[in-house]
């Protein structure tokens, strides 16, 4: 009969895992923002973004110190895995709120510029402004 070796659930492991799960649950919120993108939750979505890229990398740092307490593998590659698909639909979302504006600002190209000699939407020119107050 094979024994069974039960890693210890030291602080680090909790911390591990708890890190994958807090960085899943960033790429959830920002999944649901991007379910029904409008500009205030778009611009939401990049600190979001930043906190859940912050656990990764501290995640990666942890799991590269020498002297961490290793979390059961299962555990930890079943909520990575999940991870990668959160992180997938989101992305496919992000691409997808990209092309929906970016259509919205060709079309708002052609009807301030018109077409070009060659029948393509020119660039909609963007005029900077800055407002500086007292």
């Amino acid at each position: 009969m094979p024994t069974i070796i039960q890693l210890p659930q030291g602080t680090a492991c909790v911390e591990e895992m708890e890190r994958a799960r807090e960085a899943r649950r960033k790429l959830r919120q920002v999944r649901q923002n991007l379910m029904t993108p409008s500009p205030e939750l778009l611009g939401e979505c990049g600190p979001v973004l930043e906190e859940a890229a912050g656990l990764l990398g501290s995640l990666l740092e942890n799991r590269n110190s020498p002297d961490r307490i290793p979390a059961p593998q299962n555990e930890l590659r079943d909520e990575l895995q999940e991870l990668r698909r959160e992180l997938a639909v989101a992305a496919a979302l992000m691409d997808q709120a990209a092309c929906y504006y970016l259509g919205w600002a060709q079309m708002l190209g052609a009807a301030v510029t018109g077409y070009t000699s060659h029948g393509d939407v020119p660039p909609l020119r963007v005029e900077s402004r800055v407002s500086l107050e007292g």
